[in-house]
């Protein structure tokens, strides 16, 4: 949003921007100033560690996967023969 509102050359163009947006001049003052301080760039971050899985959680996630599949295609041959 502060990006395209710094490529408007001029004022109505801002203007038409921000009715475009539902968006107050206010706003841009606040977030340009944020930006200053680098708060918009914390919001990208993600927190804590990434999670790492060794080979033997990896191999358990698939057979966990595989048995869920296999138990909802039994169920759904069940339901279609009747029983």
């Amino acid at each position: 949003m502060l990006e395209e509102a710094g490529r408007a050359n001029d004022s109505g163009a801002i203007g038409a921007l921000l009715r475009r947006e539902g968006l107050y001049s206010s706003h841009l003052s606040t977030w340009r100033r944020e930006r200053e301080t680098g708060a918009l760039a914390a919001l990208g971050r993600t927190r804590g560690r990434k999670a790492t899985f060794t080979p033997e959680q990896k191999r358990l996630a698939a057979l966990q996967g595989e048995l869920l599949r296999v138990h909802c295609r039994h169920c759904s041959l069940q339901w279609f023969n009747g029983t």
